[in-house]
């Protein structure tokens, strides 16, 4: 079952940023998918990992009994912005050929979805409509592998979710902050994955 935004609906995108650097070439291509996005008509909502205070999954499966997570920090707001999001966006470097550190704490964390949905059987994580899901990946070496591992860490963190992952965008050999700028392909595609999240059709020309 795939989720569909009823006639009158206004569908809500969130990008998710995982880099530790601010304004750097991840964060900026997300910026342009969710321009895409908000200018497709969808209401778009933003999620910095580095702002968040979060520890680590502790993996004491606490969250079977409690239903959530017991540690008390920012989590509840990724809770929240996960579940109110039609379709979701994941940004993040590479860092020896696999998410940054910010987005491994970070997709850890949702152990607690997964056990109500995998272990509680709670409805409202197992017959979850799926969602749309996009990743945005930026690496500074060639590697042939380089993108192998984390495609696979995002997509099973997007499972968790009932989140599919229908977009990438992987890029090799940038590195420099704001390198990105310098290609504008790159950007454009960006933007036109905003576009195909909020439902509509990207513009070929």
């Amino acid at each position: 079952m795939t989720k569909t935004t009823k006639p009158g609906e206004t569908m809500r995108v969130l990008g998710i940023y995982t880099s530790p650097r601010k304004d750097g070439n991840s964060d900026i291509l997300m910026k342009e998918l969710l321009r895409g996005a908000s200018e497709t008509g969808a209401d778009t909502a933003e999620l910095f990992a580095r702002k968040l205070k979060l520890g680590p999954c502790l993996g004491c499966d606490r969250c079977i009994e409690l239903g959530h997570c017991f540690q008390k920090d920012d989590y509840h707001q990724v809770v929240e912005e996960l579940d109110k999001a039609d379709a979701i966006a994941l940004a993040t470097p590479v860092h020896f050929y696999t998410v940054s550190t910010q987005a491994m704490i970070l997709i850890g964390r949702v152990q607690s979805q997964w056990n109500q949905k995998y272990v509680n059987q709670k409805p409202e994580y197992k017959d979850r409509a799926r969602r749309p899901g996009a990743l945005i990946a930026v690496g500074a070496t060639k590697g042939k592998t380089l993108f192998d591992g984390l495609r696979m860490t995002a997509k099973y963190y997007f499972d968790a979710i009932n989140v599919d992952l229908d977009h990438e965008l992987l890029i090799r050999s940038v590195d420099h902050k704001g390198a990105i700028k310098d290609h504008p392909d790159l950007l454009k595609q960006a933007y036109g994955m905003g576009v195909l999240l909020a439902g509509g059709k990207q513009n070929q020309d």
